[in-house]
């Protein structure tokens, strides 16, 4: 059984002419959904073996604020080419993994990971899918299974098994 975790970093300050979007750190609701997020964690069996974070400033701090009680977490690889990235792409990343992974993190932006997961998950009944159907929040996590080598992800070939969105509930 393989382990796919996708996180949307969270909350960023809003885009300004004088900063690259690469460059855009979280927000302090950014700061707070992270928090959230990673008090959620703490009682959950999510154990990634490989972690694939976008370069942005946004996905590090993300990633960096919600793993700091996560002692058995590796080091992240921190990928430019997540940075905006394409389903496709995302897709060709945990394809190319090595058969000796079975769980995995990829921190990134949207539109491309909400893509990713319904690409990949086959559409089931329940809240969880038709939350994801509408959007991928900030601080958003979504947890997929899926049997069989990483070579032969395709289409509808998951199941959603969770779309964490407690950072969400956390702000209301």
């Amino acid at each position: 059984m393989r382990h796919i975790y996708l996180l949307r970093h969270a909350h960023a300050v809003p885009g300004d002419p004088g900063m690259a979007d690469h460059d855009r750190p979280l927000s302090p609701r950014g700061h707070a959904e992270c928090r959230v997020l990673a008090a959620w964690l703490q009682d959950r069996p999510v154990r990634p073996q490989r972690i694939l974070c976008s370069s942005a400033i946004r996905t590090r701090e993300t990633l960096a604020r919600v793993s700091e009680a996560q002692a058995d977490w590796p080091a992240p690889e921190y990928l430019p080419k997540l940075y905006l990235a394409s389903p496709g792409e995302l897709l060709a990343q945990l394809q190319a993994l090595p058969e000796s992974v079975t769980d995995v993190l990829m921190v990134g932006h949207n539109p491309g990971l909400q893509e990713l997961a319904l690409l990949l998950a086959a559409p089931q009944p329940g809240r969880d899918y038709d939350m994801l159907e509408i959007g991928l929040s900030t601080g958003g996590l979504i947890g997929l299974t899926a049997e069989g080598a990483w070579a032969g992800l395709a289409p509808q070939s998951a199941r959603l098994a969770f779309y964490c969105r407690e950072a969400e509930v956390g702000r209301g």
